[in-house]
């Protein structure tokens, strides 16, 4: 994931026997650990202003999420769960997380106040709601779902008011990543068979183009700036 500035990536490797977090250059080079233990430490994301990461870790035991500053100072633990909290997405002003949990017993989207800590169930629904990405423009977060039978992706206000189905297919279609101006969303689909790379409108799911496709799996989508 490259950084706001557009000066770093981050990304997770498991090269010392274990996932950790690492910051690099965008040609490879001064790359630097910010994690260092014998837990997984995945799915970091960049603050909005570029001054912290928010990450999954199981370093409690189940996966919780945790911010630390960009060197990889003051790791603090932000959720509490018996369960795993993963997929942490920052709100637009950067005071609040979005993650999924399945505290509930299946997949479900929170959103937690990093003032109060005071943690919201954003919609009330049984079927799995996965892979969080807040806009970073608006109030509202895209998502995959199969309360409709399979992964389809919606949009809904961080309040929980305004769900909007996007897409509508047979196929999976799962992972958005907004653009950097709130617009687009890209997605991973298996429309075509494999998992394939898709663009479209953010807020109707309209104009969906293919971006990238191959004989393997393309997916895990993210914008730069």
């Amino acid at each position: 994931m490259l950084s706001p500035d557009g000066k770093k990536v981050l990304y997770a490797s498991n090269k010392d026997g274990d996932d950790e977090i690492y910051t690099a250059d965008l040609d490879g080079g001064n790359a630097k650990a910010l994690t260092n233990n014998t837990k997984s430490d995945i799915e970091a994301v960049w603050s909005p202003d570029g001054k912290q990461i928010a990450y999954s870790t199981n370093a409690s035991g189940t996966y919780d999420v945790w911010i630390m500053n960009v060197d990889g100072t003051g790791a603090t633990q932000i959720t509490f769960s018996p369960k795993d909290d993963r997929a942490p997405t920052w709100s637009n002003d950067g005071k609040k997380l979005a993650f999924q949990t399945n505290r509930d017993g299946t997949w479900q989207i929170y959103v937690i106040d990093l003032a109060s800590k005071v943690e919201t169930r954003i919609i009330n629904n049984s079927a799995n709601m996965q892979n969080p990405n807040w806009s970073p423009t608006k109030n509202v977060i895209a998502y995959d779902s199969d309360q409709d039978g399979n992964a389809e992706l919606y949009v809904i206000n961080s309040d929980g008011s305004g769900e909007q189905r996007l897409t509508n297919n047979s196929a999976a279609d799962s992972n958005p990543w907004w653009s950097s101006d709130g617009a687009k969303v890209a997605f991973q689909s298996t429309r075509n068979g494999n998992l394939d790379i898709f663009m479209m409108d953010g807020f109707s799911g309209a104009n969906a183009i293919l971006l990238l496709t191959g004989s393997t799996d393309e997916k895990m989508p993210s914008w730069g700036k």
